[in-house]
């Protein structure tokens, strides 16, 4: 869908509950979903594409796995 993959640079994603991970773990969530490619083809970083397309239940399900690996 066009263009270079430009990883972001959110700090708040709505729609994921971070605040019962420490920081150093909400950081590191936060890092991963800024910096990896939504598997949906969107070629926007997991993040984005959860603010943006709040339909894609790829990124949902991807942000839920990378939560589940940060625990």
């Amino acid at each position: 869908m066009g263009g270079q993959f430009t990883p972001t640079n959110f700090t708040d994603v709505p729609g994921l509950e971070l605040a019962s991970l420490s920081k150093e773990r909400r950081n590191r969530v936060l890092l991963r979903l800024n910096m990896e490619v939504c598997p949906c083809g969107c070629n926007s970083s997991v993040a984005a594409c959860l603010v943006s397309h709040t339909a894609c239940a790829r990124c949902k399900d991807r942000a839920k796995e990378i939560i589940a690996e940060e625990r």
